[in-house]
């Protein structure tokens, strides 16, 4: 007596997209889901994965699947998935030179080290500086990192430095009171004052630059 058992039908595997890959990023590898049939996914002839018609791709290499019935017999997938993961560059943390809070006019000079083969972009909370090299001047406030990216479009953005920058006080103008050029001051003495003065404020005055 000979029994032939039916052999499950060859599945054919989808991506849900790109099968070039960044680290870190994945790629959703399903067939069909047959009730009754086991699932045996394979990256480079190993095992792989859970027992699911889906799998969720993150490692470089061939992948494939073998799909059994309740007979024990099996079928391998009709197409290899071949998956590809590039690396992410390496950045160290942001290098700064100068103070993160200063006065306008002044700046902080922001930088990581230099690798040939990658491309930089820094940003102010997101938003394009225009400044495309390993360093950056900054004399605006802001959260300011750096995007570093590969030639495969791999790309890291660096943790966010802060930079204060603190506006001048407004010049004041010094009110003479009577005063008058070539004015004899005799026992009446000359109040010099501020006409505005702004709260917050601290007023140091000088005679001939020497503070008195």
């Amino acid at each position: 007596t000979v029994n032939v058992l039916t052999v499950p039908s060859a599945p054919f595997i989808s991506a849900s997209g790109p099968q070039t890959l960044c680290q870190g990023d994945s790629v959703h590898l399903s067939v069909s889901n047959t009730p009754g049939y086991s699932y045996n996914w394979k990256l480079s002839g190993g095992d792989v994965g859970s027992n699911s018609n889906q799998h969720i791709a993150r490692s470089s290499g061939s992948y494939s699947l073998i799909v059994s019935n309740s007979s024990g017999c099996s079928a391998t997938s009709t197409n290899p998935v071949t998956v590809t993961v590039n690396p992410l560059p390496v950045v160290s943390a942001i290098s700064l030179v100068g103070d993160t809070k200063f006065c306008r006019g002044k700046s902080a000079t922001l930088s990581v080290p230099l690798n040939a083969a990658y491309t930089y972009s820094w940003k102010n909370k997101a938003a394009s500086t225009d400044a495309f090299s390993n360093s950056f001047i900054a004399k605006d406030p802001g959260e300011y990192a750096v995007e570093v990216s590969t030639s495969s479009g791999c790309k890291v953005l660096t943790d966010p430095v802060k930079i204060e920058v603190v506006e001048p006080p407004v010049k004041p103008a010094i009110d003479k009171g009577t005063y008058t050029s070539g004015m004899c001051l005799g026992e009446t003495l000359v109040r010099l004052s501020v006409d505005d003065v702004v709260a917050g404020y601290t007023y140091k005055w000088y005679k001939n630059e020497t503070p008195l």
